[in-house]
């Protein structure tokens, strides 16, 4: 929908400006409007790397393969995750 789009392009508008917590803010908002919104939370796990909460960026990745087991952003953040965390 067209909110869940707004609430994305201002999580990265946050995040480009180094404003995180307002881009989380924005990305829990989606996800609490539609729980299956896997662009958003994607979008919330590499946050979270970026921010060092690696253990809550792995559950958020681990939740979004369960849901896309093919989503190739969420792949590409668990091989970063296992490459670095491990």
């Amino acid at each position: 929908s067209m909110e869940l789009d707004v609430l994305l392009a201002r999580a990265c508008y946050y995040d480009l400006y180094q404003q995180p917590q307002l881009a989380m803010e924005c990305l829990n908002q989606a996800v609490a409007l539609q729980a299956g919104f896997t662009p958003a939370l994607v979008e919330k796990a590499r946050l979270l790397m970026s921010i060092g909460d690696w253990d809550l960026a792995n559950e958020v990745v681990t939740r979004v393969l369960s849901m896309e087991p093919d989503n190739l952003e969420a792949l590409r953040l668990m091989a970063l995750y296992t490459v670095t965390r491990e």
